[in-house]
């Protein structure tokens, strides 16, 4: 069997870098992360709290730079944004069968960033974004 080529450009650069997508083979790192974050060792509760202060620092800053709004509850707020990322390491599986792409694939990113995006940006009721692609 012929290897593809992985795709090229740079949202397929940007995930090859953080070592998602590699064509057809998969990336044994998200499934080491999951492991280590749903164990109760202490390495796991290490590397979720070092998450969730980034996190935190990142929320923090954009609030800073008035790009986005604090709050009532910056912790709450920031534990939130970082469960529902980790989410697509946690249940990448789960969602593969779901949507009949990996999710962290360079196809799978670029169907679920726009939704996501869209929700973060305008909540549940957004208009959903427009079609990527060359239609104007």
């Amino acid at each position: 069997m012929e290897r593809r080529r992985p795709p090229t450009g740079p949202r397929q650069a940007r995930t090859r870098r953080i070592g998602i997508d590699h064509g057809e083979q998969r990336d044994p790192l998200p499934t080491y992360l999951r492991r280590l974050l749903l164990s109760e060792t202490d390495a796991g509760r290490l590397l979720f709290r070092r998450m969730y202060d980034l996190s935190r620092a990142a929320l923090d800053g954009l609030a800073t730079a008035g790009l986005a709004a604090p709050g009532n509850d910056p912790a709450v707020r920031a534990a939130l944004f970082l469960a529902n990322d980790l989410a697509l390491f946690l249940l990448r599986d789960r969602l593969t069968e779901v949507l009949g792409t990996d999710p962290l694939s360079a196809e799978g990113t670029t169907r679920w960033a726009p939704g996501m995006l869209s929700i973060y940006a305008g909540g549940l009721n957004a208009a959903p974004p427009p079609p990527q692609g060359d239609t104007p």
